[in-house]
Parts: structure tokens; sequence; C-alpha cells
């Protein structure tokens, strides 16, 4: 004889399996006019996908107001909201019956620069602000945009490691400048992917919001940061006080700085050139094209996160799968629906 417990669980599966078959059967409405999304929609068991496009205007509308109103405090260093901001805008651009499902997604790989309003307050604000990456539209457009993020990344890398030169005590220093990337620190030593999925469900006018966020370590890059480093502390002078050329990397060094910077007779805006060129071979060989991707790289290719050496950090307590990169992670709607699903048949028992 099954417990009250065990029956209880048995009657809200069913009721949970009861309404998300009767969420497919309704059409749901998608935010979006990619064939991509829609067959994504259409693996999920949803037997009428619409899809809709939405106003340019209205993206760039929500681009500008995320810019203006930035402020970040310590923790709110990320991208997340910028996306989310986008993908419910998406949403509510189109009209959703109330009794059919609504979807809308965006993805963006984001970097991170020097927030220009730290230090301006008396509050405790955050040093980095997350930047949006956008398609680049042209090939030149797309290297120049691979390479300056990839010398962000360069500045970014040295930052940190002479932090950790100047607060970590003598005798605990350790090489090991990417332990605090594994505990999820120093965000900026990285490239940001966030996907957020914007979505309604039947009988509720209410969007909600869940982001899907990796961060990637291109390793690659982090070898040549490691390199020039060891280059500028040779290049201290004799009797120079050594914390005088770390504070210079921490508050001083921009990216331009590091554009001519030569390392073993090459420039450093070379060696990014170079990869560049490299990583857009493997795209266009996978029929992907730069000009069509947001910063210029698609992280969704396991090619191209092999040839940075990339190593990867998944956050929101979700699934990791390509889907994330390429701007439908499956598996998380997925899960989404199905938690969202057995919340409403909790309700109904």
């Amino acid at each position: 004889m099954s417990s009250p417990e065990s029956s209880y669980e048995q009657q809200l599966q069913i009721e949970t399996e009861r309404i998300i078959k009767e969420w497919k059967k309704n059409p749901v409405y998608l935010a979006s006019t990619s064939s991509f999304r829609k067959e994504g929609l259409e693996k999920l068991g949803f037997e009428d996908v619409r899809t809709e496009s939405v106003p340019d205007a209205r993206e760039r509308e929500t681009h500008k107001k995320y810019d203006d109103n930035f402020a970040p405090n310590f923790i709110d260093k990320k991208g997340r909201g910028h996306t989310q901001d986008i993908s419910r805008a998406k949403l509510q651009a189109i009209k959703v019956p109330l009794d059919c499902f609504g979807v809308a997604i965006d993805t963006m790989p984001y970097r991170y620069v020097k927030n220009s309003d730290y230090g301006k307050d008396q509050g405790f604000g955050s040093y980095w602000r997350a930047e949006p990456m956008n398609k680049p539209e042209t090939l030149d457009n797309a290297k120049a945009e691979v390479i300056n993020t990839f010398l962000l990344l360069t500045r970014n890398y040295l930052r940190s490691m002479a932090m950790k030169r100047i607060y970590v005590p003598e005798g605990g220093y350790s090489d090991d400048y990417l332990a605090p990337f594994n505990g999820g620190m120093n965000p900026e030593i990285t490239v940001e992917v966030i996907t957020s999925i914007a979505f309604k469900i039947p009988g509720s006018d209410k969007i909600e919001n869940y982001p899907v966020d990796v961060r990637l370590l291109p390793k690659k890059i982090y070898q040549l940061a490691k390199a020039i480093f060891s280059e500028m502390e040779k290049e201290l002078k004799p009797g120079q006080n050594v914390s005088d050329g770390y504070d210079y990397i921490l508050d001083e060094l921009e990216v331009e700085d590091l554009r001519r910077r030569v390392l073993n007779g090459k420039e450093l805006e070379e060696y990014f050139m170079e990869m560049a060129n490299d990583i857009f071979a493997i795209m266009i060989k996978e029929g992907a094209k730069p000009t069509k991707i947001s910063g210029g790289i698609n992280y969704g290719s396991k090619a191209v996160r092999d040839y940075l050496n990339m190593d990867e950090m998944l956050f929101s307590g979700s699934d990791m799968e390509d889907g994330i990169y390429l701007g439908f992670p499956q598996k998380n709607i997925e899960r989404i629906i199905n938690k969202r699903a057995r919340s409403v048949a909790l309700e109904n028992l």
C-alpha cells in the first residue's frame, strides 16, 4: 500500500504532465523569426509555434535605457540585467493571447571594462561594468572587435596579477592566477555569455525571466599575458619601489598601451590578428559568419573553444549546453517549463 506522500507525489506528477501537454497543444508565440529557435520549440513538443518579428527600434531603445541607467554596485557587475531587460522588451513587443504561451530569448557576450563612474560617489560602486558586444557587420569590424576583446582581457589579466602581487602576504604568494576564476571571482578576466529566457504561461499576463550565465576564460590569451607580466617585472629599474610598478598596472595601464607592446619580436596586436584569422577560418569552415555573431566569435563552436584553450564556469544553477552560446538552451528551457508547470500543478491540487 502506498503512503499518502507517494500518492500525492503521483497525483502531482500526473497534473504536471497534463498542464505541460495542454501548454504544448495551444499556440506558442515566439518573439523572433529565427528558424533555429522555432525548430527548438518544436523539438520540445510545441505543436503550433508562431513567430513574430520584434522592431529593431525596440531593442535599440532597451540598449540605450540600460546604458543610461547603468549604476552597478559591488555585486551587480554582470550584464544579466541587460539580457533580461531585452528579452522582456521583446516579449512585450508582441501580442500573446492570455491562454497561450509566450517566449522571447536574448543572448549576449559581455566583456568587462572600467566603470567610468567608479569613485565619483561616496557609495562603494563597482570598478567594472559589463559591456555588451554587438554584431560587427563587416569583416574588418569583426577582426577589430576580436583584437580589442583580447587586448582588454590581457589588460585585465595583468591587473589581476599585479593586485595579487601587492595584496597576497609574503610567503603565501602563488603563480596560480587562475585560482580566483575557479572560485567564481575575477569576472573581468573572462568573457561572459548570458542567455535570458523571458516567458509568460497561459492564464497569466506576468512575464517571468530566467538568465543562464557562463563565464569563459581563454587560457591561450592568459599565457601571453603571463609572459608580458614577467617582462614588465624585469623592466623595473634597480632600486625602484616594486609596488610602484604594480600600482602603474593597477591604476594607469590602458588597453592602447598594450597594442604595440612587443613580445618575442612581435607586437601583441599582431598575435591577436593571427588568432582572429585562425578563429574565423574555423568558423567559416563550420558555416558561421563572424559578421553575424555578437563580438565576432562563435563561442558555441567546440573547435573555437578548444583553440582558445577555454575554461567554462556555469552559473545560475543551470545545465551546461552549447545552446547557451547559440541562443536556444533547450535543456534549460525544458527544465524551466517543467518547474513552472509543477508550481501550477501544486496550486491546482
